[in-house]
């Protein structure tokens, strides 16, 4: 049996422009709050992720014989960005950034669902017939990623290469996954 995900809600490239603002009566912006950030968490990797998310699901249903869903054309294009990058650029944003400010931490990794597919395939030593297609009722391709000039303004710049961090992460879901995949 598969472990399916079910489609998430897709997010449009994010611009640096607007703010949070309280959603409630008597709540008052904090000061405190004001210093923040955006980022679209499905785009992280690394160890420790829930396993509904594209990487681990991908990788542990290949390391437990089953196969991945790749929904659409597999033309949605994600820039990655491992786990312990995005939190280089949150104390960044906390010691350098400015009050106010939007800081969108990005990745260094571009890749389409479908390429992405192929370099998990290819870490697990599995073949193209582990895929199974699912059609979808809405385009499924785009581009969301993020306009990250302020952040690398500050110096930022992700250290891990995508090929090297994803290579740790499957060596981190082969050694955490007990035989019959549990975790």
């Amino acid at each position: 049996m598969d472990r399916g995900c079910p489609a998430s809600r897709e997010l449009p490239v994010l611009s640096r422009q607007g703010r949070r603002r309280p959603d409630g009566p008597g709540l008052h912006p904090d000061p405190r709050a004001e210093r923040q950030h955006h980022a679209v968490l499905h785009t992280h990797y690394g160890p420790y992720q829930f396993p509904e998310k594209i990487i681990p699901l991908f990788v542990t249903n290949l390391l437990d014989g089953l196969k991945v869903p790749l929904y659409g054309d597999g033309g949605n294009v994600r820039d990655w960005i491992h786990v312990d990058d995005h939190c280089r650029g949150i104390q960044l944003v906390l010691e350098q950034g400015t009050a106010a400010g939007v800081y969108h931490i990005n990745g260094d990794a571009e890749l389409t669902n479908l390429e992405l597919t192929r370099v998990i395939l290819e870490q697990c030593g599995a073949g193209w017939d582990r895929v199974t297609r699912w059609r979808t009722a809405r385009a499924m391709t785009g581009v969301y990623s993020l306009d990250d000039r302020a952040l690398r303004a500050l110096g930022y710049a992700p250290r891990i290469p995508f090929a090297e961090g994803l290579a740790a992460t499957v060596a981190w879901y082969a050694d955490h996954t007990a035989p019959g995949g549990s975790r």
